[in-house]
């Protein structure tokens, strides 16, 4: 089962009860349940709960749309912040994700954790002239990755350790 559901999965011009909207969207029952107290229109209050097709899809695509963080056009993603941050020094690494996405990789300036974010390859210039730009390589990423999620789990003393990976890669910026 995918983590989200598809809103294209149910027809707008059909109305669903709980079992026929859990199948069609690939979810449980339960889960259906649970939007309703989230606030998923019913169309009426006694059973079986009723929906309409089109009162899910909106509901679901409102749902998604809100869970979506905004960023500017200087800015990266920091997981740990949960937010839009600028990176270091403006400064971040190129890896190229597939034919016609990068994902960018610097450092938050506020948290110095990992941050990213992926781009289109036709807006790559208007990127460059944005934040310093070095080229990087799959490998050298997915090693970064690995060991920063090893560092969340080494503690000393009742403090969060980084390892020296994060000291390596400022070093390389």
């Amino acid at each position: 089962m995918s983590k989200r559901a598809n809103p294209m999965a149910v027809k707008s011009a059909l109305t669903y009860d709980v079992s026929e909207a859990a199948k069609a969207l690939g979810k449980s029952p339960a889960t259906i349940r649970n939007w309703v107290k989230d606030g998923l229109p019913v169309m009426s209050s006694k059973k079986p709960l009723l929906f309409s097709g089109l009162a899910l899809r909106e509901y679901l695509r409102a749902k998604y749309r809100a869970k979506k963080t905004p960023l500017a056009s200087d800015e990266l993603y920091c997981p740990s912040c949960k937010t839009g941050r600028k990176p270091a020094a403006m400064t971040v690494e190129a890896f190229s994700n597939s034919t016609k996405t990068t994902r960018l990789l610097g450092i938050c300036s506020h948290c110095d954790a990992y941050s990213s974010r992926i781009i289109s390859n036709g807006k790559s210039d208007a990127f460059a002239q944005t934040f310093h730009v070095k080229e990087g390589g799959h490998l050298s990423y997915r090693v970064a990755m690995r060991r920063q999620s090893f560092s969340f789990a080494n503690r000393l003393d009742g403090h969060l350790e980084k390892w020296s990976i994060f000291h390596v890669i400022k070093a390389m910026l």
